[in-house]
C-alpha cells in the first residue's frame, strides 16, 4: 500500500524545531498503519480515491496534517521502549530530563486531540462542499472522534 505523506512530511508538520527526531523513527509502515486505522475509516470510498491520487489537493491540505499528527502519536511507543534479547526495556539517557510516565500520556493524549480536530476540520469540509465529492462520500457523518471517553 502507498503511503499519503512521506515520513519527512511528517517530520515537518507535527514535530516542532526543537524536536529531535531521526527519520528512522517515522517508518513507512508506522505511516501506513496511521492511515489505515484513523483515516481510512472515517473516509470510506474517499479514502480509495484519494489513495488513487484523485482530490490530491484535498489530501495535501486536509489528510496529511492529520495523519502526521496520528503518525506522531503512534512513534510515542517507538520513542519510549526498545526491544532486545533481554527483553523490552525504557530508553533513558543521563542528562535529560525525561517526562513521568503520567506527563508522557498526557503529551501523548493532546497529540491524538490535535489530530482528531484537524481530521474532524476535514470532515467538515466534505460535508459543506458536497458537490465536489459527488459519488465519494462518507456513508455518514462523521461520529468516530472520541475525547475524553465521549464520542462527539
Amino acid at each position: 500500500m502507498k503511503n499519503l505523506i512521506t515520513a519527512d512530511e511528517v517530520i515537518e508538520i507535527a514535530f516542532t524545531y526543537k524536536d529531535q527526531i531521526s527519520r528512522r523513527i517515522v517508518t513507512d509502515c508506522l505511516i501506513t498503519t496511521a492511515q489505515v486505522k484513523f483515516i481510512k475509516p472515517v473516509l470510506g470510498k474517499l479514502f480509495t480515491a484519494i489513495m488513487e491520487n484523485k482530490f490530491d489537493w484535498f489530501n495535501r491540505n486536509y489528510i496529511k496534517p492529520p495523519l502526521a499528527f496520528f503518525v506522531k502519536y503512534l512513534t510515542f511507543a517507538e520513542l519510549s521502549t526498545s526491544t532486545g534479547n533481554i527483553g523490552v526495556f525504557t530508553n533513558r539517557n543521563t542528562g535529560k530530563h525525561y517526562l513521568t510516565h503520567q506527563e508522557t500520556m498526557r503529551y501523548r493524549r493532546e497529540t491524538k486531540k490535535n489530530a482528531d480536530i484537524l481530521l474532524e476540520e476535514a470532515i467538515n469540509y466534505i460535508f459543506e462542499n458536497t458537490d465536489q465529492f459527488e459519488g465519494f462520500l462518507p456513508p455518514i457523518r462523521n461520529s468516530r472522534i472520541i475525547s475524553g471517553g465521549f464520542i462527539l
